[in-house]
């Protein structure tokens, strides 16, 4: 199944805008085609987002340092089969997520831009300006876009984007439904099972150094606190999915 014949769906369209509120980004879908750069579908996020990337999508930037940094990320996410997160050379996060159906086949990307990944300081207002000097493009948009964003912390950034990836996945397999179709639900809630127990591990890991740094430590243990709620969330997410399953075989 191509990822075109599901991003109009609202299912998908909820997904998108949860996980752009989330992670304080622009996200969208994209055809498989890695040699491009092909969106489909609306994108979702703020209004700022949609105009800053319709602006800098117009400017040599786009051209000369976004486009060759997408398209290695999008390479490097086929090849290792998971989501990549990375900061360019102006800041601010970006992923991309390979989207894989129920049998394994590719279908497209999930991807997003936007999210904060350093203080808004003088240094890097000095920086953005100096690039949209050399390429061509109004700074000012991009600083007021950033002056709303919060910072992000990547790992957590890369497990909320790979619970939206098994959610697609999971609507593509409702989709194309067949005579295993209880197997493939259970099989796909195994592994945002498992999606949710790495994003334990990694708040209990960020709780520690929390404790080991003491006061200095404040930042990790906020980190670490948003890590357990969102890896909570999820398990108890699983938990209304088995339960939908259950009745469903009941009525049926």
């Amino acid at each position: 199944m191509d990822i075109e014949k599901v991003a109009g769906k609202s299912e998908i369209s909820n997904i998108l805008g949860m996980l752009s509120e989330a992670t304080n980004s622009a996200v969208w879908l994209a055809t498989g085609n890695a040699e491009i750069i092909e969106k489909v579908g609306e994108i979702r996020g703020t209004q700022k987002h949609k105009d800053t990337i319709a602006t800098l999508s117009n400017s040599r930037i786009f051209t000369e340092e976004c486009l060759p940094l997408r398209l290695d990320a999008r390479n490097r996410a086929l090849e290792e089969k998971c989501t990549i997160v990375y900061k360019n050379s102006m800041g601010f996060y970006a992923f991309t997520s390979p989207i894989f159906d129920s049998n394994g086949e590719f279908v497209g990307f999930l991807e997003g831009d936007f999210a904060k990944a350093r203080e808004l300081d003088e240094e890097y207002k000095s920086l953005i300006s100096e690039k949209a000097s050399k390429y061509g493009f109004p700074a000012q948009k991009l600083l007021d876009l950033l002056e709303d964003e919060k910072i992000q912390d990547k790992e957590c950034m890369r497990a909320t984007v790979n619970i939206a990836a098994e959610s697609i996945k999971l609507y593509i397999s409702l989709s194309a439904s067949s005579g295993d179709f209880y197997t493939k639900l259970h099989n796909i809630g195994n592994g945002i099972r498992r999606i949710a127990k790495n994003i334990q591990v990694l708040g209990i890991n960020a709780a520690i150094e929390a404790a080991r740094l003491g006061e200095e430590g404040t930042g990790f243990a906020v980190v670490a606190g948003e890590i357990k709620k969102v890896g909570d969330y999820v398990f108890s997410q699983v938990d209304e999915l088995e339960k939908l399953i259950a009745d469903y075989k009941k009525e049926s």
